[in-house]
């Protein structure tokens, strides 16, 4: 179905469940740093075990295999004060030329066996609505006409604009034929503007291949006819979103595939 490639959710270690479903693609997370997947935990020493395991496991079951390369998993070491300890860190342009050699170490690595890369996930909530860089950068915020205040300027939304750009083209550079994606937005209700989206696109729009939409609506996610209350959503709720990265998309990019990854 058209904007359904791929259709899926990150479901590690769900691999044949899913492809008995009819999915043929696996989304799967990879950090540069962290507790769980994060292949550089000790600076200067990568360590490739997990990543390799898992998109063993996808190929397995038969999945081609979109990565999430975390541009919010920079190790600690490039952080100093309170930002070391937040869970949404952006890193700054002057270490952006250490994060393209992860990138660039897992394509020479991986390449051929990733169909898609992924930069960034549910940035407009992730950075977007950050507590801590609206009250870093007070004069990067605007509102929406609904009066959401979104970080939009400053120097954490510049840094990631760049890294996102920056990743997308080297990965073009080493291999074509892999698709990119960023920014991965969630949470595009009617009547939301999503001004954080609409600002990245007008700034690197032209970067990535193809966009991934996250079409989670309400919250909790009630849907279905058995469903009572007064947030449940519809199916046309969850397909706005890509109707109006798509609208954007002819705008600001050069008329990207639009494609639903998570919902």
């Amino acid at each position: 179905a058209a904007g359904g490639r791929p259709f899926m959710g990150s479901c590690d270690g769900l691999w044949k469940e899913m492809r008995l479903l009819g999915t043929k693609r696996a989304q799967i997370a990879f950090d540069w740093y962290g507790s769980r997947y994060g292949v550089e935990n000790v600076r200067g020493k990568r360590v490739w075990t997990s990543v390799e395991a898992r998109i063993i496991e996808a190929e397995k079951a038969g999945m081609k295999i979109k990565a999430n390369l975390n541009v919010y998993s920079a190790p600690p070491w490039f952080f100093s004060g309170d930002e070391k300890t937040i869970s949404t860190r952006v890193l700054a342009e002057q270490y952006h030329a250490e994060w393209l050699d992860f990138v660039r170490d897992f394509v020479t690595r991986y390449g051929s066996r990733i169909d898609e890369i992924e930069f960034g996930g549910e940035d407009n909530g992730r950075l977007g609505t950050s507590s801590f860089y609206k009250k870093l950068y007070p004069e990067g915020i605007e509102r929406d006409a609904g009066g959401q205040q979104w970080l939009v300027r400053g120097s954490a939304f510049d840094d990631l604009m760049k890294l996102e750009c920056s990743s997308c083209l080297l990965v073009k550079q080493l291999a074509p034929c892999i698709r990119t994606s960023v920014l991965r937005p969630s949470q595009g209700l009617p009547g939301d503007h999503w001004l954080f989206v609409r600002r990245s696109l007008e700034r690197i729009g032209k970067c990535f291949t193809s966009f991934g939409v996250d079409t989670y609506g309400s919250i909790p996610y009630y849907y279905g006819p058995a469903i009572s209350g007064s947030r449940q959503g519809t199916t046309d709720d969850r397909f706005h979103t890509r109707k109006l990265i798509s609208e954007w998309l002819k705008e600001l990019g050069h008329d990207q595939e639009v494609f639903i990854s998570e919902s």
